[in-house]
């Protein structure tokens, strides 16, 4: 069976970093992307149709006098956030009954945060909820 890029088979922050770590500031096509991911060649079609979906939200750029793949600007920050972040030790610690309140917090930034920002918290959201996702195999 092959491959499959949606939502529910690949997190969108993963994708984002495999992207930042094989195209680096000059970017990569989709075949690059697509063996990166471990897709064969009859899979990159999927590739290319999840990194578009990615430029509508605006977390990907594509250049196409180029045919190159780079993060967008939003992309960009949310990867950095990414590799700084230091507050899920303090997320684990706090009790599950307490995540309501967190939960609310959450739900308040997606309000009012930039369109990036708001469609990247939403799409996570779907990703860990939803039963259709691999984060649920093996449960």
């Amino acid at each position: 069976m092959p491959k499959r890029l949606s939502l529910f088979d690949f997190r969108d922050l993963d994708l984002m970093m495999k992207l930042d770590e094989v195209a680096g500031a000059s970017g990569c096509t989709t075949r690059e992307l697509a063996e990166a991911l471990g897709f064969k060649e009859e899979e990159i079609q999927s590739v290319a149709i999840r990194s578009s979906w990615m430029r509508r939200y605006g977390i990907f750029d594509f250049d196409k006098s180029r045919g190159l793949w780079t993060l967008a600007p939003g992309g960009e920050r949310v990867v950095r956030a990414k590799m700084k972040a230091a507050s899920a030790k303090s997320l684990d610690a706090v009790p599950d009954e307490s995540m309501v309140d967190v939960m609310a917090h959450v739900t308040s930034r997606f309000r009012f945060a930039d369109p990036v920002v708001a469609t990247m918290l939403r799409r996570e959201f779907m990703f860990g909820t939803s039963p259709k996702s691999s984060v649920w195999e093996g449960r």
